[in-house]
């Protein structure tokens, strides 16, 4: 799994992000091969597990 989103606000507090800029959850699948003496990522799979709104919406 992992989550993107804008970088937080540079003073303390909670960051207010309206729906069209908030962040995304992904899910990552990483297939792998041995190349050389090291393990690199051959191909990456990505599903949308929740996004925005905005993001989302689909034109009808």
């Amino acid at each position: 799994m992992a989550y993107s989103s804008p970088t937080a606000p540079a003073d303390s507090g909670p960051a207010r992000y309206p729906a069209t800029t908030a962040g995304h959850i992904v899910e990552l699948i990483d297939h792998y091969q041995y190349d050389h003496g090291r393990w690199r990522i051959a191909h990456r799979n990505v599903d949308m597990v929740l996004a925005p709104a905005a993001a989302r919406r689909r034109p009808c």
